[in-house]
């Protein structure tokens, strides 16, 4: 795993992280975000990304909806660090409430503005 900083700007950093070879597309595939603030804030941000990657938390929000992460995560988190009763709850609200009014919203575009923005269903 390997990633960059690079100034961008007076006060911006651009972040660039190797994301390995992409067998389908014939090249390597790489993660960019920029941030504003200090080289030390670029310096943290780059350290929680590469540790997400490494996690296999998907670094890249852009490409996945907050359906999709909430699945992930009952998957991968949920399913082994529940209780059933509390994992069933769990099942019977991201199912019912979650997924039908937010789920189609990309994560990256998701926050607490979105949610004002619907109407909700009777």
């Amino acid at each position: 795993m390997r990633g960059s900083i690079r100034k961008q700007g007076k006060d911006s950093w651009r972040i660039t992280i190797s994301l390995g070879w992409n067998e389908a597309k014939k090249r390597y595939d790489k993660y960019q975000e920029t941030v504003k603030g200090l080289k030390r804030e670029a310096e943290a941000r780059l350290a929680e990304l590469i540790t997400q990657f490494k996690k296999g938390i998907n670094i890249n929000p852009e490409k996945i909806t907050f359906g999709e992460y909430l699945d992930r995560w009952l998957n991968d988190y949920g399913r082994t660090n529940l209780a059933p009763r509390t994992l069933e709850s769990y099942i019977s609200i991201i199912e019912h409430h979650l997924k039908p009014e937010l789920g189609h919203i990309p994560l990256a575009k998701l926050s607490p503005r979105t949610y004002g923005s619907f109407t909700p269903s009777p």
